[in-house]
């Protein structure tokens, strides 16, 4: 995402139809992964999904993969796991669906690319001194490439979570 400065623009009401689809599919991919760490949680402490859900508390979901590695070398399970690049890359991916759900789109003159423009104070980098992101919100082009590799990310990740769930039902006792 190309970042396009601080500024005010009119807000954007409609996004391409391809952009919709991806967005949706961004948010989907991530709310399924999830659903894995879940699952991967709920294996490794040896309970079923319904204990699991009432047991276990909601992290965010690179808190959620580094528990699921201590609690995989608490029981001595072989993973096998780059837990450092599986909770970025998890981080990088939920970053993105906040980001994708919760900011505005505005139309930018410099454009014709949907912007998306964020006033969290978390995303922003590199901000010129005494800069508030609440008063000068960033303003980010997203054009659809941006949106489909955001996507593969996912499905990456969420092949990567269905490998480990494996290595954790082959190991654990039945």
């Amino acid at each position: 995402m190309q970042n396009l400065g601080v500024g005010v623009y009119p807000a954007r009401k409609k996004l391409p139809i391809a952009h919709y689809t991806e967005i949706g599919r961004i948010i989907t991919r991530f709310a399924y992964i999830e659903m894995q760490l879940f699952h991967i949680t709920y294996h490794v402490l040896g309970v079923n999904r319904k204990e699991g859900r009432l047991a276990v508390k909601q992290f965010r979901a690179g808190d959620q993969a580094m528990l699921i590695k201590e609690l995989a070398n608490l029981k001595g399970l072989k993973l096998n796991v780059d837990w450092a690049y599986l909770k970025k890359s998890l981080q990088e991916l939920e970053s993105y669906r906040d980001r994708l759900s919760h900011c505005i789109w505005i139309k930018h003159s410099k454009t014709k690319n949907p912007v998306l423009q964020d006033f969290s104070t978390s995303y922003h980098q590199n901000l010129p001194p005494g800069t508030k992101p609440k008063l000068t919100p960033l303003s980010t082009e997203v054009p659809l490439e941006v949106l489909k590799n955001i996507r593969i990310s996912g499905d990456h990740i969420s092949e990567e979570l269905l490998k480990v769930e494996s290595l954790v039902l082959t190991q654990i006792e039945p």
